[in-house]
Formats: C-alpha cells, sequence, structure tokens
C-alpha cells in the first residue's frame, strides 16, 4: 500500500511478501517514502534498517506471536529482530484463536478494524509514529 496524506509525507505499508517488495523499492531508489510500515515479513532484501535508506524511527514493523511467515528471514535478516533496528509495534493480530487457528489467523488479520494493528498503522500514517504501541503494551 502506498499511503499519502499530503504532498510530503508518504508511507509505504508492506504485509507479507509485500514487504519484502517495499525493501526492493526503497533499495532500487530513488527513495521517496517518509515512513514505512513492514507486517508479518519474510525479509525485506536488507540486514539493518539503514539499507532501506531511513532510520529506526521511521520503519515500523509489526510480528503477531505464532505468525509462520514473520522470523522466517527467508528474504535477508527478519526485520523484526531487535539487531535489524526498526521500531517496533504491537499488532496482537487475531488474538484468542483456538490452536491451530491462531497460527493462519496470526498472518491474516493485520488490517482487521479496531485491532491494536490497524491504530498503529494509522498512527504512522499520519505522522503520529512517536505515539504508536510498543509490543507488550496496553493500548
Amino acid at each position: 500500500y502506498l499511503v499519502s496524506h499530503d504532498l510530503h509525507d508518504v508511507t509505504l505499508v508492506g504485509h507479507s511478501y509485500g514487504s519484502t517488495v517495499v525493501g526492493a523499492a526503497m533499495q532500487a531508489g530513488p527513495r521517496r517514502a517518509d515512513d514505512l510500515v513492514l507486517l508479518g515479513s519474510p525479509g525485506v532484501l536488507a540486514d539493518r534498517v539503514g539499507e532501506l535508506g531511513l532510520s529506526g524511527r521511521h520503519t515500523y514493523v509489526g510480528e503477531a506471536a505464532l505468525d509462520p511467515i514473520a522470523d522466517t528471514g527467508v528474504f535477508g535478516a527478519d526485520p523484526g529482530d531487535r539487531g535489524f533496528g526498526a521500531t517496533r509495534i504491537r499488532v496482537d493480530a487475531a488474538p484468542g484463536r483456538p490452536w491451530p487457528d491462531a497460527i493462519i489467523a496470526a498472518h491474516s488479520h493485520y488490517f482487521d478494524p479496531g485491532s491494536e494493528s490497524l491504530r498503529n498503522i494509522a498512527r504512522v500514517v499520519v505522522v503520529r509514529g512517536s505515539d504508536v504501541t510498543r509490543p507488550g503494551a496496553t493500548s
């Protein structure tokens, strides 16, 4: 997704392999995004956030517990690892799902209406990234 609320602030939001596409685009240049949101990512073709051309203050990553795609590192380092350097956000995708549905649901519910994940995405898009909630925090 490409989100622009005015002529100066552009946020790229990539889910799953879409985050890999975002990573490739940011490395291909020219870089025109001000903020990135990477969700359930199998990797962004980079080992550190700096390779994407933005700082960790402008690169946000969310990974739901039990998401089978996140943490794989198939396409570079896992952007959810602290060493990658992105700002980790709370997502709580598909809470309360019974096992084994929780595994599939974890990767599919980042955009659920009313979810903390969607609220955090919105905070970044409206240039309130400093207000995102972090993993382990309550909203």
